[in-house]
């Protein structure tokens, strides 16, 4: 009967606590403000996974740099909504088809999705900060909404994704890197945004016309 009423306690508390035993999956540490949790790592192997709003009693609002580089068991992942950063290679050579991004992300890192399995994307007005090489070699990456408040479509950003097909900008954009567009010979759809200035080199190379169409504006286009 003592060992039974030890055994309740115990299970009591772990639930009190809002851990389950998929929480221990997660590696995880306190932002540096102390506010919130950032996800360093995941030791499971759902296909599916839900990333949970809070751990340790404290909103989880960070997937940390790397924390899913290279996990090939992914294919769909929930973030909640008090994600607001994406870290640099954070799902990086992952096997991730489609992800939600929450309306209060407000940065995502270099790298961050590069050489993944994404296949369609959506990065909502909220995003201020959008890093280099984002996108880089997502082959299987067929349709881009870019809703943020943005000025510009950072260096390489969707270099060589060669399946891609429809892109929709954000009219803040008033510069498209460099290589952001190369080798994606597959572009049928774009919009030009209202306040586009200039188009750094590399872009649409693959796409005689595509780049006829962007010439048209006498747009500050650099040399290849």
């Amino acid at each position: 009967m003592e060992i039974f009423i030890i055994l309740m306690l115990l299970i009591h508390t772990s639930f009190a606590s809002g851990n389950t035993p998929e929480d221990k999956l997660f590696t995880y540490h306190y932002s540096e403000d102390n506010v919130g949790i950032v996800i360093t790592g995941y030791q499971g192997t759902d296909s599916v996974l839900v990333i949970p709003e809070t751990l340790d009693e404290k909103p989880v609002i960070m997937i940390g740099d790397g924390a899913f580089a290279g996990i090939n068991t992914i294919r769909s992942l929930i973030l909640p909504d008090s994600i607001i950063e994406i870290g640099e290679d954070a799902f990086w050579d992952c096997s991730i088809e489609s992800i939600n991004m929450p309306d209060g992300l407000k940065k995502i890192g270099d790298g961050a999705f590069a050489h993944s399995n994404i296949v369609s994307v959506l990065i909502p007005a909220s995003v201020q900060s959008l890093g280099r090489a984002c996108f880089w070699e997502c082959a299987y990456l067929t349709d881009v909404y870019i809703d943020a408040l943005i000025s510009e479509i950072p260096d390489y950003s969707f270099f060589e994704c060669e399946n891609l097909r429809e892109i929709r900008l954000s009219n803040c954009i008033n510069t498209i890197g460099e290589y952001a567009f190369y080798y994606c010979p597959e572009i049928n759809t774009i919009n030009v945004p209202q306040n586009l200035k200039l188009v750094k080199r590399g872009n649409f190379t693959e796409n005689p016309l595509l780049w006829s169409a962007f010439e048209k504006f006498e747009l500050d286009v650099g040399e290849d």
